[in-house]
Formats: structure tokens, sequence, C-alpha cells
């Protein structure tokens, strides 16, 4: 039973790292501009003037007319995650803590080979199960793609926060979706993914994640 329910949480935390942009890799945006801006973006060609200042709005980021841009074009993204990165996160759910680690382990001009590991924490180690780890092919369009949001559900601010790996500078994105508020940290000076995120349903905090450590090769 242990088993397969670790494997349904496998896949969750796939689905909300892959699919939800938090395996987005890294941008080339510089973070040195301290001017303090917040902004929205609004459908169907939103206007730079809408979004942060500073923030890198490029063609290549706008996947769709009515997509908000994402924060790193696919080439960046295949520049600054090479074979060797691996970045661990500390994952809070309403039902346990895990650590999910996902490391880039082969990477070419379309693609990369992503090693999820993830691993159930218990104050008790001898209630630790094993590990579940899976292998992805993705390319580096899938890996932008997965950090595109409708603009009219999407808002764009800066923000500086520290988590446990460090202090980053960061363009917060804010997602709702109905009920359904996410927020991903993306961060603008050091190349990675999203170095926080956090899912809320109405006013409960239903799940987060945070960046513990980030090794490069």
């Amino acid at each position: 039973m242990r088993s397969n329910s670790a494997a349904v949480l496998l896949r969750t935390a796939i689905l909300v790292l892959v699919g939800s942009g938090l395996l987005v890799g890294c941008g080339t945006a510089s973070g040195n501009n301290s001017r303090e801006s917040r902004g929205s973006i609004q459908p169907a060609g939103a206007k730079t003037t809408g979004l942060p200042m500073g923030f890198p709005d490029t063609p290549e980021q706008r996947l769709g007319p009515d997509l908000a841009p994402t924060p790193y074009t696919a080439a960046e993204i295949r520049e600054d995650c090479p074979a060797g990165r691996k970045n661990t996160f500390a994952m809070v759910k309403q039902k346990g803590r895990f650590v999910s680690v996902q490391h880039f382990v082969e990477v070419s001009e379309e693609g990369a080979k992503i090693k999820q590991i993830l691993a159930e924490v218990f104050d008790d180690p001898k209630r630790r199960p094993p590990p579940q780890t899976e292998e992805q092919l993705v390319t580096w369009r899938d890996l932008q793609s997965h950090a595109s949001y409708p603009a009219k559900d999407t808002t764009i601010r800066r923000e500086r926060i520290e988590v446990r790996a460090g202090w980053y500078e960061c363009w917060l994105y804010e997602v709702r979706e109905g009920l359904t508020l996410t927020k991903y940290w993306f961060p603008s000076e050091l190349a990675g993914p999203p170095v926080k995120s956090e899912v809320y349903r109405g006013n409960e905090l239903i799940l987060s994640l945070e960046l513990t450590e980030l090794v490069m090769p």
C-alpha cells in the first residue's frame, strides 16, 4: 500500500514540478535593476508597459496572443541548464513532507533527460520508504511552455525573497484559476527553476516547494 501511495505522490509531484512550470530552467534576465515596480498583464497582446520595469519581454517569450510572456526563452533554458545541474526542494503537502530532486542527466541542442527523485520525510528513519524515481525526456521548448499561463489569469511583479538556498531577486508570477492561486518565484539573477512556489485553494495553503540546494557542474 505504501509503495502505491508513494508512486501516486511521485506522479503528483512531477505534474506540479513539470506541468506547472517548476522545472522551467534558467534565464539570463538581469537582477541589478533596483527600481521597485509592480505590474499586471492584460489578455490578447499585453503591452510591455504593463509589466514590471526591467522585465525582458521579447517575442520569443510570447507563445500565444492570449498568453503571458514566459520568464525565459527556450534558448536561455538550454544555455543555463547543463548536464549535471541538480536542484533540491523541500516539499510540504497537507499530508506530509518530502524532498524533491531534479537532476539534468543529459542535455542536447534539442532537449534534456531529467531524473526526478521524490522521498517522503519521516522523523523516524525506520518508517522512511525508499525514494521514488522517474526519468523524462523533454525539449527546451516544452520546458519553456510549462511556464506559459493565460494572460487574463496572470500578474507579474518583482520581489526579492530568501529561501533556504539563499537570497534571490525574482519575477513573481501569480496565476489564479477559479479558487486556486499558484505563485512562482522565478530567479532573475541566478539561472534556474523557481526557487519557491505555493499553491492555495481559497485562503488555504495546500502545497509549497522551496529550493534548499543548487548544485552546478
